[in-house]
């Protein structure tokens, strides 16, 4: 298959309809020359193609155990280990040549494993890229599919040899089982619901859907016509489905013994689970449709590209659909609107020991699915209560080195997970203490004796005491004591002396700069000079030093 010249491009396109691609996009998809902006949010079904080279004819793709994708290329004799962001990591060429790799599971082992139609041949890819080809004994089998089965050891289907196979991870292949009638053509195979010890099978010559236990015994039921021809086969939720191409349905096998068809209005071919008990099948009709778990048609999703013949498909590491896609040499993610959720919190290092100046750096933690990409946040908490929680302006790397201002706070950082859906919520590491705050050194109580109404209270700025010149007693007058910076905190006592007789008010507020103070000479204050004493108590932490000022009224009768 020749496919499209995609010259290293990769499009993303949101779906237009459902059913059908306009001609402006197909047009624009043949050519190779309108690129296409990814949406910031995907919609279910929206798609973007990445080339797997020339002549690839991608068979099917699989979810591997290293995070990526792996994908056989038939056209190209290769299997391709594809990272979620569509790139080709790397290519591994087969051993035999021509050796139509086919379907490809992941086994027992977190080893790849594959069938190869022509070279009549069970292959087992490391993620390392290291190949293994194991020989089947039945001549021109012609092995199709293949699954992990219950027992450890690997099942495929071989279409002409009209055989179930089994093979162990040691490449051993234990047993052949004939099916029990003749050219029956099984396709696809599937581990059976937990605990049945059976695996499940498809023959699209006859129309049977049929089981094989551990132990060799066949069982199942002819669906309701010989040209059903299914292939296709999941197990979802302990209920066994398959398409039926012939008849443009799918089945669910009830008690293993009848089908309940459900007509989907397209030949369907390839099956795989999605995202919340979604089925997701290829159809004949250049699409992929959604099912629900009860077997409901959720949405048909026309490819972007003409005659791109879907083939296998899986559920990617990040939560959407890959699809194999022969006739365009590409491989398709399908947004499945599966945003990301997390299920263990981001936690940050070092979590003790923190000084200003300190890098902090947090984990991503752990999510639903693989992400595409993250992104970070720092929070500076007044507590270890979350709602005191604000975000530290420009702090959005995976690092973080402590500042003054972070003494005496707590930190935590946020993580948002990216896919082809969109962005995550945020996850937030637990807060933890940040630098230790500077202690403060204590306020002066015994500041230099005043020589007069002005005195220095550092830092440039100066307190003036103003006091009235003359006062009669039983009367109010203001004194005010007027610092020069209105910053200034802390309180301020007077205290008035006439001889031994002396009267103090401790505590007066300082507000904006300035203290304002009415006193009221008692019928028994000595007439004559009063000296009026100001002192300074700078508030903890204040820039400003403790100082006293002086000044003189005459109390008059």
């Amino acid at each position: 298959m020749g496919g499209l010249p995609w010259h290293g491009v990769v499009m993303t396109v949101r779906t237009l309809s459902r059913m059908s691609v306009s001609p402006l996009i197909a047009g624009a998809l043949v050519v190779g020359t309108l690129a296409f902006a990814p949406p910031s949010q995907a919609a279910v079904g929206d798609s973007a193609l990445f080339p797997m080279g020339t002549n690839a004819a991608p068979q099917d793709v699989v979810a591997g155990p290293d995070g990526n994708l792996w994908v056989t290329n038939p056209g190209s004799n290769t299997i391709a280990r594809v990272s979620t962001a569509g790139v080709v990591l790397q290519n591994y060429s087969l051993p035999t040549a021509n050796a139509g790799v086919r379907d490809i599971t992941v086994g027992p082992d977190n080893n790849l494993w594959f069938t190869m139609t022509n070279a009549n041949q069970i292959g087992r890819i490391t993620t390392a890229g290291v190949i293994t080809a194991f020989n089947i004994p039945t001549a021109n089998s012609q092995p199709y599919d293949i699954t992990t089965g219950s027992d450890g050891a690997l099942w495929f289907t071989e279409f002409a040899g009209n055989k179930i196979g089994r093979i162990t991870t040691a490449g051993a292949v234990t047993n052949e089982y004939a099916l029990p009638a003749g050219n029956t053509a099984p396709w696809g195979i599937v581990n059976g619901p937990t605990g049945s010890s059976r695996v499940y099978y498809t023959s699209s010559g006859n129309g049977f859907v049929g089981f094989l236990t551990a132990a060799g015994q066949f069982g199942g039921t002819a669906t309701s016509s010989t040209g059903s021809s299914p292939r296709g086969i999941v197990t979802n939720q302990g209920n066994v489905w398959f398409t039926m191409f012939g008849l443009s349905q799918v089945g669910n096998l009830v008690n293993d013994a009848t089908v309940a068809s459900i007509p989907i209005g397209q030949q369907a071919t390839y099956m795989a689970l999605g995202p919340n008990n979604t089925m997701w099948i290829t159809t004949a009709s250049n699409s992929v449709m959604q099912l629900s778990d009860r077997g409901a048609v959720l949405g048909n999703y026309a490819l972007p590209v003409a005659n791109a013949q879907p083939a296998g498909l899986a559920l990617g590491p990040d939560s959407n659909m890959w699809v194999a896609l022969p006739g365009a040499n590409a491989i398709a993610r399908v947004a499945t609107a599966a945003v990301l959720t997390n299920s263990a919190a981001p936690t940050v290092s070092p979590a003790t020991g923190i000084a200003v100046g300190s890098v902090l750096t947090t984990t991503n933690g752990t999510w639903s699915a693989t992400p595409s990409s993250y992104t970070y946040q720092w929070q500076r908490c007044t507590s270890t209560v979350t709602s005191t929680c604000a975000t530290i302006a420009g702090a959005t790397a995976i690092t973080y080195t402590t500042v003054a201002a972070d003494a005496g706070q707590f930190l935590r950082s946020g993580v948002t997970a990216v896919n082809a859906s969109g962005a995550s919520s945020p996850a937030y590491s637990a807060p933890i203490a940040g630098p230790a705050a500077t202690p403060t050194p204590a306020p002066n109580p015994n500041p230099r004796p005043a020589t007069g109404p002005t005195a220095s209270i550092g830092s440039g700025a100066t307190m003036e005491l103003d006091a009235p010149a003359k006062q009669k007693r039983t009367k109010r007058k203001m004194y005010d004591v007027i610092f020069s910076a209105t910053d200034a905190q802390g309180t301020v006592t007077l205290q008035f002396r006439s001889g031994s007789t002396r009267k103090t008010f401790t505590g007066l507020p300082i507000k904006d700069g300035l203290v304002e103070f009415q006193w009221k000479v008692t019928r028994k204050w000595p007439v004559g000079n009063t000296s009026v004493v100001a002192t300074f108590v700078p508030a903890s932490g204040s820039k400003y030093t403790a100082a006293q000022v002086t000044d003189t009224v005459l109390i008059r009768n």
